[in-house]
């Protein structure tokens, strides 16, 4: 890992680097307080993530800084300025081709290959989810119960532009790709209840010893994954709160903190064949998002690590009937949005649905800014709303900058994004933790 590092610090694109790297301090706190809060629903408040602090199945806790596992161990976040792990170091360069070619067949219309080259592309985020919703259906007990530990992986692309003046500065690209593998993609008990999944049977459904050997089998691979987790901690220091990983305040808790992540979580964890899902989001080129104002939504499925394109589409939270899908009823595969409205063909479609399904849509979506605030607290909450509902583009529009739809990633010269969404899936994981040691020590 170290040969890695000091070979793409030495590169033309990152000789800022080591200049910058004694300022990091600065941006910590900074990002700290870059956080949107529009507050989850109540449903999320029903356990507190201080609960973790009388946690020992972890070993040792010192109450005085942050327990593990905290929010910064299930949201890391690297600076912009040390952005330095090559996404073509975690993915085959044909993935960010597929991506293109989706993106070029979208309203964008152009090749961002064309700004955003595959080296410049790097990791800036990931998040460590012990248990990822398998269904379509947002009701607690399925949530909980038929999940599966999963790595999502963020990548952007970080270039670097010449500024008027002849000064060199790194921009992050408004363009984001967001990667999901399965922990143990291969566990003959996962496999077996994708399979029922998918042939429409809930959890009420499941045979009662299929489903006690598989929460006994998802229970293990998250422990696995969370002691793996723990031990990308270096230092001893506070993780509360989702911001900026502390190991980059030093250079040499920078460095340990790589090789943890690489041989406990990137290597084991995100190889190609784990990937089971994979989106992409982007502006047109140019870097105005203002004027400019269209954002591309595409997604992937992955098989054996090879992608197929997805269809978008809008599900019933609490049956998984689809309203909305964008190949079958609209005939495109990307989901086109501008700062105010959702797709143009999407609008147009639901106006000719009954005023039945259109309420249905309406419930599920954002198809209008002015709906944010009347949606927010549902579409945020993952007790109510599961990707699988809603569009992209609705989980995106929290931000308090309207034409922002990063999640995770990077805007311009702003800290790193955290949506409301990102902060109440990490509230819900931790809860989840906490109940997952208390079914182990008993």
């Amino acid at each position: 890992m170290n040969r890695v590092i000091f070979q793409i610090i030495d590169s033309s694109k990152f000789a800022l680097i080591t200049v910058l790297i004694v300022n990091i301090g600065l941006f910590t706190s900074a990002c700290e307080d870059s956080s949107t809060h529009l507050g989850a629903s109540s449903s999320l408040d029903r356990h507190s993530s201080s609960e973790s602090s009388e946690i020992s199945f972890f070993g040792k806790q010192d109450h005085k800084k942050s327990p593990f596992p905290s929010e910064r161990d299930l949201a890391m976040i690297i600076p912009k300025f040390r952005a330095i792990y090559p996404a073509l170091s975690i993915i085959p360069e044909v993935w960010l081709d597929h991506v293109d070619q989706s993106l070029f067949e979208s309203n964008i219309r152009q090749r961002i290959s064309e700004e955003s080259t595959p080296e410049d592309w790097s990791l800036v985020a990931l998040r460590i989810s012990p248990c990822s919703p398998l269904g379509h259906i947002a009701e607690p007990n399925e949530i909980d119960r038929l999940c599966w530990p999963e790595v999502r992986l963020v990548l952007q692309p970080i270039v670097q532009l010449v500024r008027l003046t002849g000064n060199t500065f790194l921009f992050p690209e408004d363009r984001a790709i967001h990667a999901l593998y399965r922990a143990d993609y291969q566990n003959p008990y996962l496999v077996e209840v994708q399979e029922l999944i998918k042939q429409g049977l809930k959890l009420e459904d499941l045979d009662a010893e299929l489903l006690s050997q598989f929460e006994q089998a998802r229970d293990g691979v998250a422990t696995g994954l969370l002691q793996a987790t723990q031990k990308v901690r270096v230092t001893d220091t506070i993780y509360d709160r989702i911001a900026e990983r502390p190991e980059f305040n030093k250079a040499e808790t920078e460095e340990q903190f790589w090789e943890k992540l690489t041989d406990l979580i990137l290597t084991p964890y995100c190889n190609a064949n784990a990937l089971y899902h994979l989106t992409a989001m982007s502006l047109p080129l140019g870097r105005a998002p203002v004027p400019l104002d269209l954002w591309s939504f595409v997604a992937f499925d992955a098989e054996e690590g090879h992608l197929k394109r997805a269809d978008l589409k809008v599900r019933d939270r609490k049956t998984g009937e689809v309203f909305l899908s964008f190949e079958e009823d609209l005939g495109k595969t990307s989901e086109d949005v501008s700062a105010a409205l959702a797709d143009p063909q999407m609008l147009e479609k639901v106006r000719q649905f009954d005023e039945q399904k259109q309420k249905q849509i309406f419930e599920h979506t954002i198809l209008d800014q002015t709906q944010v605030a009347q949606q927010a607290s549902q579409i945020i909450d993952p007790y109510q709303t599961l990707i699988a509902n809603t569009t992209c583009s609705s989980c995106h529009r929290f931000n308090d900058t309207p034409f922002n739809f990063h999640n995770l990633s990077y805007f311009g010269d702003f800290a790193m994004t955290v949506s409301p969404r990102v902060e109440a899936d990490v509230s819900r994981d931790l809860d989840w933790i906490n109940e997952l040691i208390v079914r182990l020590e008993k």
